[in-house]
């Protein structure tokens, strides 16, 4: 029997609403795939709903669930979205699109800070997409605005982007490399929701295919760092 909650479109969150760090859980509730209140996951629906709402392949998609797997609450055997937040677990400083967790703070923000939605977008080489190359410099640039970084945050840093790229994004013409459309970034990062006729990956999204890109914005990130030092 399916586990998935009536696919509803789009309803922003209310005040009673939990939501996390995660732009595509997130887009997830909002759009009625997840529980809309985003409370009472269990790690078997958050897998069946990445499957269904990404297109993630079995590999990633048991990477991500066993990362979640430490926030579950014993007694009920789920977790809320805002779990995700709890600070330098899954959750890190240094963010593109969300504000460093104040000092003594258990939780990080979980809205959306507009104003780094903007300065990614304007840092597309294009005005098009985003590269991996652009993504490179939009984390080194977060990392200056940064004081608490750690080197297991900054490496998942560049996860999310890998992961941003290739469940949201698209190969280039080339199959070279990965690119994500602006205004899929402006949607789904910046509002949490699926932007018009947006389409899942034809092909499941592996892990290795989220590791590959992941290697190669890392090395333009340590590039970036050295030309400015």
């Amino acid at each position: 029997m399916s586990l998935l909650v009536h696919k509803r479109g789009f309803i922003i969150p209310g005040p009673g609403d939990s939501r996390s760090p995660c732009p595509g859980l997130n887009t997830l509730a909002n759009e009625g795939f997840l529980p809309h209140d985003g409370k009472g996951i269990s790690l078997a629906l958050l897998n069946q709903t990445l499957e269904e709402g990404y297109n993630l392949d079995v590999s990633l998609r048991n990477f991500l669930v066993s990362g979640t797997a430490v926030l579950v609450n014993n007694d009920t055997g789920t977790f809320d979205l805002h779990d995700l937040a709890k600070h330098n677990l899954i959750e890190h400083d240094a963010s593109l699109v969300h504000d460093d967790t104040p000092s003594g703070e258990v939780y990080a923000p979980v809205d959306t800070n507009q104003t780094k939605v903007a300065g990614v977008i304007a840092l597309s080489s294009n005005g098009r997409v985003l590269s991996e190359h652009d993504f490179a410099v939009a984390g080194v640039e977060a990392e200056k605005l940064s004081d608490d970084l750690t080197p297991e945050g900054l490496d998942r840093s560049d996860g999310e982007a890998a992961l941003s790229l290739t469940v949201l994004g698209h190969p280039t013409v080339d199959g070279s490399a990965y690119e994500l459309e602006l205004n899929t970034f402006a949607s789904i990062i910046g509002q949490n929701r699926l932007p018009e006729g947006f389409v899942k990956s034809a092909s499941p999204v592996t892990l290795v295919n989220v590791a590959t890109v992941k290697g190669r914005v890392a090395a333009y990130k340590k590039e970036l760092r050295s030309d400015s030092a």
